[in-house]
């Protein structure tokens, strides 16, 4: 069980340090539409304000709102430190997940073997013992050492499913960003739009 301890810990740890990761690039459907929206219509002045009021509101710094700024401010000749800030931010975000996929296939694993080791010292007592007619002290037994491979496939699903959830959510904020800067990009709002 200790192993599979230390596993549910780091599972945690990086389960937390992904989603306060995930705050700090999140792009919600409203924000996004709106962005597109603005940068369609070229006002500038407008978009401006609204990534303004939103950066002040924001109990976290979120690095797609600042990025965005960045482009609406300096327009298309930001777009190649743009595509390679998004390229470490990407890098810097997957970092560590590949960790909730290891501990998804090591804990059963674990579970397992601590299973099978329990069930050789069971059958071992037993036979020393010399009581193989009593299925009560094999029912207690087995019971106890099947706890390690239902804690093992508990952290495994829970890592498996986070790993996923956390990947998905990250590369829809990230599309959500490459997009929001391709439009303000195409729509070249330069840094002396009277808009």
């Amino acid at each position: 069980m200790y192993p599979l301890l230390f596993f549910s810990i780091l599972a945690i740890a990086v389960i937390a340090e992904k989603i306060a990761d995930l705050y700090k690039v999140a792009i919600n459907r409203n924000f996004f539409n709106k962005i597109v929206y603005l940068s369609r219509e070229k006002n500038k002045k407008e978009l401006l304000l609204f990534l303004d009021t939103k950066i002040a509101k924001s109990k976290i710094s979120n690095i797609s709102l600042a990025l965005i700024k960045k482009a609406t401010e300096q327009g298309a000749s930001f777009k190649k430190e743009c595509d390679i800030d998004i390229s470490l931010i990407t890098t810097k975000i997957s970092e560590r997940i590949h960790f909730l996929d290891l501990i998804g296939k090591i804990c059963p694993m674990i579970g397992l073997t601590g299973t099978v080791i329990g069930l050789a010292r069971i059958f071992q007592s037993v036979s020393a013992s010399g009581k193989t007619g009593d299925p009560t002290v094999l029912a207690g037994g087995i019971w106890e050492v099947m706890i390690t491979t239902i804690a093992g496939l508990l952290i495994a699903i829970t890592s498996i499913i986070a790993a996923h959830v956390i990947r998905n959510s990250f590369k829809k904020y990230i599309e959500r960003l490459k997009f929001c800067c391709n439009v303000l990009f195409e729509n070249n709002l330069k840094p002396d739009d009277p808009k």
